[in-house]
């Protein structure tokens, strides 16, 4: 779904999504490997955990104290997406999201889907990397 989603907004826009990420990431060609291995740490591991403490462990949590799990989760999911601050992947990480909710909801623990959103961030930063390091362009 994540990849329909993105595939119809390429479509749409004429522009990846994962572009307008690229983007905002710094320039790591000429990297010894420290500046490369702490933005993995940083982006592929930390911050997918701290983002689910925050979304999933706090905001999901609380709403889902009071509403529903659809409401919740939507709504947790669309608070989720817009903190990231790329228009263009608002629709499918806010799917993301939402699977996230739903894979907490379903163990009550936030550790599986700290793993899903962890696994998902070193997806998306090693398809990015080559591009960072300046070995190729996605044009």
């Amino acid at each position: 779904l994540v990849a329909a989603i993105l595939y119809a907004t390429y479509m749409i826009t004429g522009r990846a999504a994962i572009e307008e990420q690229l983007d905002m990431m710094p320039d790591l060609s000429g990297d010894d490997g420290t500046a490369t291995a702490f933005f993995v740490l940083l982006v592929a591991v930390l911050s997918p955990v701290a983002e689910e403490f925050v979304f999933r462990g706090v905001l999901f949590a609380w709403l889902r104290r009071h509403l529903g799990f659809w409401t919740a989760g939507i709504v947790s999911a669309l608070a989720f997406a817009c903190a990231h601050g790329i228009p263009s992947i608002i629709l499918p990480t806010a799917v993301l999201g939402l699977l996230f909710a739903w894979i907490y909801e379903r163990t009550g623990s936030l550790w599986p889907a700290m793993a899903a959103h962890v696994a998902h961030n070193l997806l998306v930063t090693g398809v990015m990397l080559p591009t960072m390091w300046g070995l190729e362009t996605l044009a």
